[in-house]
């Protein structure tokens, strides 16, 4: 199903493909499953510059999953939890966006899920609360992020999407994505199985343009979204995150159906993103491209 169709005389398009203005000139790379990879760089004389992992950057993954799985993962799954058991009252009935309004408490979100027998999606109405998070590194560096909590009652489904700099050099990625999951025992999708991409959107109809990133499913419930630290690249998705109002992150079900959320950063939000990308901006580059 590559076109969602919505309400409001909205179109929830590309859940599996991508445009936009900048599509032809610097189309992403897929591998033979279909996810995106980073283009290799060109150094010097035009050689390509390996993209094999080094043992140092698998010891600093290892370390990363380590922390995400014993020391945030607990308190994150506790703090979606949470949103999920506050907004659980607020359940409705399914439809189209045009007869259904977001969750009352933070920015609109939607939910399109893919239904077997309908030309057109589902679409479930959710909210996105979005916060500056302002903390130190662990080299006592600041680290300002950027939060957003995801709650769709209906589906008991929440998330905890945070967009941080990466401070780790021997990885590569300019920034990271983080986006950790909760869904109820009963969810009928079963779980989340694969999240795509991030597309930055002007509007809610438009197709959008894909982060040129790759991402990484760290467990069951969290990914990483690794954005490119190629020179141009960053320039290009930092330009995306400052000036795209909507967000697409489009999903599988582990029971193999697919839906598309698509988020809305509101004055709050186009807010804080602008202030941390500005604190990003004063600081020194997290991890320079080689």
């Amino acid at each position: 199903l590559d076109l969602f169709c919505g309400g409001r005389g909205s179109v929830a398009l590309g859940l599996f493909g991508h445009g936009g203005e900048d599509s032809d000139r610097r189309a992403p790379r897929f591998d033979s499953r279909g996810v995106e990879t980073i283009a290799p760089r060109r150094h010097g004389l035009g050689v390509s510059k390996s993209n094999y992992i080094t043992p140092e950057g698998f010891e600093a993954l290892r370390a990363e999953l380590e922390h995400l799985w014993k020391v945030e993962r607990p308190a994150v799954t506790e703090a979606v939890s949470v949103a999920a058991a506050n907004g659980a009252a607020a359940t409705q009935t399914p439809g189209t966006a045009a007869n259904t309004a977001p969750v009352a408490g933070g920015e609109k979100l939607f939910l399109y899920e893919e239904r077997i027998g309908q030309a057109t999606p589902v679409a479930v109405p959710g909210s996105i609360t979005w916060t500056a998070v302002r903390e130190n590194g662990p080299d006592g560096r600041p680290d300002p992020q950027i939060q957003g909590r995801i709650t769709v009652p209906e589906r008991g489904i929440s998330a905890l999407l945070t967009f941080k700099r990466n401070t780790d050099n021997s990885l590569p990625a300019s920034h990271i994505i983080e986006v950790v999951f909760s869904v109820p025992p009963d969810f009928e999708g079963g779980a989340i199985e694969n999240l795509q991409r991030i597309a930055m959107k002007r509007t809610e109809q438009d197709r959008g343009d894909p982060l040129v990133a790759v991402t990484a499913k760290v467990t069951d419930d969290t990914y990483l979204v690794a954005l490119n630290d190629f020179e141009d690249v960053v320039k290009r998705n930092l330009e995306l995150l400052s000036t795209r109002g909507w967000i697409d992150i489009p999903v599988t079900y582990r029971n193999g159906r697919r839906a598309l959320i698509t988020l809305d950063k509101g004055t709050t939000g186009g807010n804080v993103f602008e202030q941390v990308l500005r604190e990003w901006a004063a600081l020194s580059p997290a991890a320079p491209a080689n």
